[in-house]
């Protein structure tokens, strides 16, 4: 994909766009989510301002249809920023349907099985984790898999598409991987149980969703993968999702191993094993598109 050289004027003010995008996507968030929660607080008897939990109203459809409300909104902002502003089109934010794309999001898949699934065995095995219950709640699971589906394209629509793809077009891909990477842990700074250990692992999450990106150009990957994250790691495992508890999950697990081992009350993300994975996941994959690209080069050449 050819790259428009440009001035160093115009790169000046890129980087402002970007800045001023960040607040911007901030102010369309709450506005969205103040209007739909009042219209819901009155739509189930509340007053406009009324807390969501003091209402006895459809939890379900609320925690669905508020996260299809944050989808909006970052489309919303993608469409102002993105594609009005930078004058690029929707599909090159990550969306190409080019040779390889379904072949990404079960790599994605099996990628969060594999690291997850991993973590959770390995500390089984070892004692650091037992398992209390299995149950199965599938309005629970239902409401999970669609929450964690739009949270995965929201996110990455915001770093990996937004952001990166226009950092990497003032810089270069290497920077943007990494800028991002620290910029999405910092967005999770303010979760409960936030500490050294998750802030590096979560910046190495973001590397691990971003690899591929720098590659292919493509979110595929990284939707793929950070829903299987999340929603194996809360609703299915049982353990925290970034600090945040997940209700009705299938496996209900106590951890009495020590907390950089088992991630403690952050989630298994916040665990130094996961650190160890997610660098020999990076390592592979990457190893595996390197290796792709320069085969594709030799055959052009």
């Amino acid at each position: 994909m050819e790259e428009i050289q440009l001035t160093r004027k115009q790169k000046i003010g890129r980087w402002l766009i970007i800045l001023a995008s960040i607040p911007a996507l901030v102010i369309i968030v709450l506005l969205f989510s103040v209007l739909f929660n009042g219209i819901f607080s009155l739509a189930n008897g509340g007053k406009f301002f009324s807390q969501p939990d003091n209402i006895d109203g459809p939890q379900f459809l609320y925690e669905v249809v508020q996260n299809f409300i944050l989808f909006f909104s970052v489309l919303l902002w993608t469409w102002i920023f993105w594609m009005k502003i930078q004058k690029n089109s929707f599909v090159s934010i990550g969306f190409y349907r080019n040779a390889g794309w379904i072949k990404e999001i079960i790599l994605g898949f099996v990628a969060g099985i594999g690291l997850l699934g991993s973590v959770f065995l390995v500390l089984l095995a070892t004692g650091n984790i037992q398992i209390n219950s299995i149950e199965f709640h599938p309005a629970s699971l239902a409401t999970n898999l669609i929450v964690f589906l739009f949270v995965g394209f929201n996110e990455e629509m915001i770093t990996r598409g937004y952001l990166m793809g226009s950092i990497k077009k003032l810089s270069n891909k290497v920077f943007a991987l990494v800028l991002v990477a620290v910029l999405f842990s910092l967005m999770h700074i303010f979760n409960d149980n936030f500490s050294l250990v998750p802030f590096l692992n979560i910046f190495l999450a973001g590397i691990l969703l971003g690899v591929v990106y720098v590659y292919t150009e493509r979110l595929w990957f990284a939707i793929s993968l950070h829903f299987t994250w999340n929603f194996f790691q809360g609703p299915v495992f049982g353990s925290q999702v970034s600090g945040n508890v997940t209700d009705g999950t299938f496996i209900q697990l106590t951890k009495t191993g020590n907390p950089l081992i088992t991630g403690g009350d952050f989630g298994f993300e916040g665990s130094l094993l996961m650190t160890f994975l997610m660098i020999a996941a990076i390592f592979i994959i990457d190893y595996h598109y390197h290796k792709t690209q320069n085969k594709k080069a030799e055959t052009q050449f």
